[in-house]
């Protein structure tokens, strides 16, 4: 891990081929990059192309794998296990992150999403790839440069105007500020900044 921090730190988190390469997935597909990207194209692209089976039932069925939010089956028809109970948004980061794996080429990588067993430094790059690839596809580079412009354009903090923002382009609430932190830097000129997360149940209080 401490090996992709500093490959990651060297690029200032940013990876021009990998925007590229999920601009040109999309314009290929004839997708239009103005967020949400449907769940069921992702799904059905892997299903026809690639002969992908979801299944959302098996991981329940694993105490041992509580932590993986996937696992993926290989094979001539590989079987994506999926925990049922995460949201759709995490669902589809799963989904586009296959396909970053596909159109990357990437053939070294994690079969689960814990990471339980790291055999090399290229299969931990080519998961962070694939990640990214996800990101860019869900996230247009061109998009959220314009809409983190006009949100730090506004005189004084809006957190409403953010989780707006969030909701626009349907992903998690995790999600959004990684992906604006692979941005930030090499456009906008930010260099160090911290994003804490907290979790808790609804209706519950810290």
């Amino acid at each position: 891990l401490a090996a992709l921090r500093s490959y990651q730190q060297m690029n200032q988190n940013y990876f021009g081929d990998i925007e590229d390469a999920a601009e040109g997935f999309l314009r290929e597909m004839r997708w239009s990059p103005e967020p949400p990207l449907d769940s069921a194209l992702i799904a059905n692209f892997l299903q026809e192309k690639f002969h992908y089976r979801f299944d959302e039932e098996t991981l329940s069925g694993y105490p041992e794998l509580e932590d993986a939010r996937s696992v993926l089956v290989e094979g001539a028809a590989p079987r994506l296990l999926i925990r049922k109970d995460l949201q759709p948004e995490q669902k589809k980061f799963i989904l586009a992150r296959e396909i970053g794996y596909r159109h990357l080429n990437l053939k070294e990588r994690s079969l689960s999403s814990a990471w339980m067993n790291v055999a090399s430094f290229d299969q931990i790059v080519n998961d962070f790839k694939a990640s990214y690839f996800a990101g860019a596809l869900l996230m247009n580079r061109e998009l959220l440069c314009r809409d983190l412009t006009q949100f730090l354009r506004r005189p004084r903090w809006d957190g409403a105007a953010l989780l707006e923002m969030i909701e626009r382009y349907q992903v998690s609430p995790e999600m959004f500020p990684y992906r604006a932190s692979e941005l930030l830097p090499h456009f906008f000129g930010l260099k160090y900044f911290m994003f804490f997360r907290f979790s808790n149940g609804r209706g519950t209080h810290f």
